[in-house]
């Protein structure tokens, strides 16, 4: 069954919990954003998933061969939390554990494990981030 698109457009203070699937590009569920806005992100340290059997946190780890192939974000650890503007790679962003970002376009945010565009389909589990957006 193909997962449905959720938006989530939050107020000041107000939090979402958010699972993002190591397997999906971009999360089916997104937070919608305008420009000046600021949102912080949290994801246990504890929480697993799971590249082709290499279990991460999400600050992500080192992996050589994805270093070797590029990753979509090439200087930040494979399978770490990202988030992206507008389902486009161009500026997204390290999340990891902890992020506080104000938001530079407005549209839709989206969350991904990342790694190399081909080798999605080898990983595995999810990961819950909390968004609070603070202004």
């Amino acid at each position: 069954m193909k997962k449905q698109i959720v938006l989530h457009r939050l107020t000041i203070e107000e939090k979402v919990s958010i699972r993002v699937y190591a397997r999906d590009r971009f999360s089916k569920e997104r937070i919608v954003v305008e420009k000046g806005e600021e949102y912080n992100f949290y994801a246990d340290p504890n929480q697993r998933w799971y590249d082709m059997g290499w279990c991460s946190s999400p600050e992500g780890y080192n992996n050589v061969l994805a270093n070797l192939f590029g990753k979509r974000l090439n200087n930040v650890n494979c399978f770490c939390l990202c988030a992206a503007y507008n389902l486009s790679d161009t500026d997204a962003f390290a999340i990891g554990s902890t992020c506080t970002k104000p938001v530079d376009r407005s549209g839709q945010l989206s969350f991904f494990a990342n790694d190399t565009w081909w080798a999605y389909l080898n990983n595995f589990g999810s990961i819950i981030v909390i968004v609070t957006r603070s202004k």
